[in-house]
């Protein structure tokens, strides 16, 4: 790349690009790209400044370009395409208060969800369409233990089942449609 030279800044830039530089709590990319635009201030070398910081001296070029041109925008991070958010936090925050709610203390005839049984309700009650392998992927990133339970089939036996994991589906949705359905029929009278 052809030599490049920082454009003058402004009093503020300075003050921020200096504290940002000196930071220990700023994000790593930003301390870099503000360390470059300092160093390169004071007078050092993009060679000298690309070997302190283990980079490579385009990417110094790059940096400083991209300052002149975008001032202290230039030390974020550009957007970034990617997937959006298929469910929002007060969805997150649904699932997860519904499932630390008891299916019992909301009129439902069982006494602890299966993934099946959460999604379900979800779906009718609070009209989020989640699958549960994303209900199983919140609980366990919250940290939500699953409950144990035994089946009638198992009594006797070690209950080595997980409520929340092993749920007959299509037994489930029919169980869980004819009680909602019933209990909007006794609402409805």
């Amino acid at each position: 790349m052809t030599s490049i030279h920082l454009r003058d800044m402004t009093l503020e830039e300075r003050t921020t690009i200096e504290k940002i530089a000196h930071s220990r709590t700023a994000p790593a990319c930003m301390v870099e790209r503000a360390q470059i635009i300092w160093q390169i201030s004071s007078g050092v070398a993009p060679a000298s400044i690309a070997n302190r910081l283990h980079i490579d001296v385009d990417t110094v070029y790059r940096r400083i370009q991209r300052f002149n041109m975008m001032g202290l925008d230039a030390l974020k991070d550009k957007p970034r395409s990617g997937r959006p958010t298929l469910y929002t936090a007060d969805q997150i925050a649904t699932v997860l208060d519904t499932a630390r709610t008891k299916p019992s203390a909301l009129g439902l005839p069982f006494d602890a969800w299966t993934l099946d049984r959460l999604a379900g309700y979800l779906h009718q009650q609070k009209g989020i369409a989640i699958q549960r392998s994303r209900i199983d992927e919140i609980l366990l990133r919250e940290g939500l233990r699953r409950q144990r339970s035994q089946s009638r089939s198992s009594v006797g036996r070690h209950p080595t089942s997980s409520s929340l994991a092993n749920a007959n589906t299509r037994e489930t949705k029919h169980e869980l449609a004819k009680h909602l359905s019933s209990s909007k029929d006794t609402d409805a009278q």
